[in-house]
């Protein structure tokens, strides 16, 4: 089978990081294609063996193509960004979607995955998949904790 997670925190420094490369390992284990779509401000982030990572980039210190001009946000302050959701410009929110709708229609597309599972921001993740001129067939659509 074939899964997407989709993460709104890095794979290190929020709980929900650490959950999901540990859902990644076990799914990979026992044979399943994995691809982990998730927020990441520099290159050198921690992988995941046998794991197809496809991290949307943001702005901390290193240059990277294609990033956005500012650091992840998150809900409460984390290792390596204190920028928070409720403080997002709303041209930031229309970035910070846009941004992840590419990857996410991209992933859909190239790896078409059989399940789809998101941490948060399912409701977010939807409208990607609805906007998306491509589908995954018989997704099926997994969430835990509340939407943003």
């Amino acid at each position: 089978m074939r899964i997407l997670l989709v993460n709104h925190f890095p794979l290190v420094g929020s709980g929900s990081g650490v959950y999901v490369a540990n859902i990644a390992k076990s799914l990979e284990k026992r044979g399943h294609e994995v691809c982990i779509i998730m927020p990441e401000n520099t290159t050198q982030f921690v992988k995941v063996d046998g794991v197809k990572i496809h991290p949307v980039y943001f702005t901390r210190e290193e240059v990277i193509k294609g990033q956005l001009d500012f650091n992840f946000p998150c809900m409460d302050p984390h290792p390596r960004s204190n920028f928070l959701f409720n403080n997002m410009t709303e041209l930031q929110v229309k970035q910070y979607e846009e941004a992840f709708r590419k990857v996410i229609q991209e992933e859909i597309q190239e790896f078409k995955p059989d399940i789809i599972h998101s941490r948060t921001c399912m409701d977010f993740i939807k409208r990607c998949n609805r906007f998306s001129d491509t589908s995954c067939g018989n997704e099926s659509w997994i969430r835990h904790n509340g939407d943003l």
